[in-house]
C-alpha cells in the first residue's frame, strides 16, 4: 500500500517588486484603521465601562455616544451603544462597542505614529475589555487618487493598467467601476482589496484604492508583530497599484492638491 501523501500548500502569495519605503508630504489616504474583533462583552452593549473613560479622558477627552446597526443575511441587526473617543486635535478617534475596538485617524502621517496611538489603545482599553483573545484584527488603508480627469481618458497613467484594462477606447464612457480581490498572506491571514472608479464629479474623477489585510483567532501579544508585517506588506503593492502620474505627484508632494 502507498503511503498516504499530505496535502501540498498551493497558495502563491504576494510577487509585487520590492520597493524602498518612503514618505511623503502629501498622500491619497483618506483613511487609515485598525479593527479588533472580540469576543462580545455583556457590560458595554449598552453603558460604558467608566475605566475605558477615566483611562482615555487625558488625551483622547473628546466624548460621544451612539449607536450602530449591522446588516446580515437575517435583516438588520438591533442598534448597538457605540462610544467613540477623540483627541483634541480631532484627528485620530477610538470607537468601542461591546464586541470590537476601532482606531481610526483621516490625518495619516507615519507607521510609527499610528503603531503608537494603536499601543495606547491596547494598553488603555484592552486590559478593562476582559477579552481573553482577538477573534479578528485587521489593518485597512483607503486611498483616495483626487486628480483624473473628468473625462476618464487618463486612468491608465494614474492607477496601473492592470487594474483598469477593462476601461478602454472600445468599451466607451464608464460612469463607474467596482472590483474585489481577495487571497491569502504568507505571514499568515488574508488580504481583501476593493478598488474602482467613483460616479463622475463636475471636475474630476476619483479611484478608490482599499486594502484590509486581516487575520483571526489571534493573541493580543501577537498584535504589533502582525501590524507591522500587514504594513511591510502593503507599500509594495500600493506602489504596484499606481500609475506613473500618481508616483510622481506623490514625490512631488502635489498628490490630490
Amino acid at each position: 500500500m502507498s503511503e498516504m501523501r499530505k496535502p501540498v500548500n498551493s497558495n502563491q502569495y504576494f510577487q509585487f517588486p520590492e520597493v524602498p519605503r518612503e514618505v511623503f508630504d502629501k498622500n491619497y489616504l483618506d483613511q487609515v484603521i485598525v479593527e479588533i474583533r472580540y469576543p462580545t462583552y455583556l457590560h458595554l452593549k449598552e453603558t460604558a465601562i467608566p475605566e475605558i473613560s477615566d483611562k482615555l479622558r487625558k488625551d483622547f477627552p473628546r466624548y460621544e455616544a451612539g449607536e450602530t446597526r449591522q446588516v446580515t443575511p437575517a435583516g438588520v441587526t438591533e442598534p448597538e451603544a457605540v462610544f467613540s473617543f477623540s483627541n483634541r486635535q480631532n484627528n485620530f478617534k477610538i470607537e468601542v462597542t461591546s464586541s470590537r475596538v476601532v482606531l481610526s485617524t483621516h490625518d495619516y502621517q507615519s507607521f510609527e505614529n499610528f503603531l503608537n496611538n494603536f499601543k495606547y489603545v491596547l494598553d488603555n482599553c484592552i486590559p478593562s475589555l476582559k477579552a481573553p483573545f482577538f477573534t479578528r484584527i485587521g489593518l485597512r488603508f483607503i486611498n483616495n487618487i483626487k486628480d483624473i480627469s473628468a473625462d476618464g481618458n487618463d486612468l491608465a497613467d494614474w492607477i496601473n493598467s492592470d487594474l483598469v484594462r477593462p476601461i478602454g477606447t472600445e468599451i466607451g464612457s464608464v460612469f463607474t467601476m467596482k472590483n474585489e480581490i481577495t487571497g491569502p498572506l504568507e505571514c499568515g491571514g488574508r488580504y481583501g482589496f476593493r478598488y474602482g472608479l467613483a460616479p463622475p464629479e463636475v471636475k474630476s474623477r476619483h479611484f478608490i484604492l482599499d486594502y484590509d489585510y486581516f487575520n483571526e483567532d489571534v493573541e493580543a501579544d501577537a498584535c504589533i508583530d502582525l501590524l507591522d508585517d500587514y504594513h511591510k506588506l502593503h507599500f509594495p503593492f500600493f506602489w504596484w497599484s499606481l500609475g506613473e502620474k500618481a508616483k510622481e505627484a506623490l514625490r512631488s508632494g502635489v498628490a490630490n492638491s
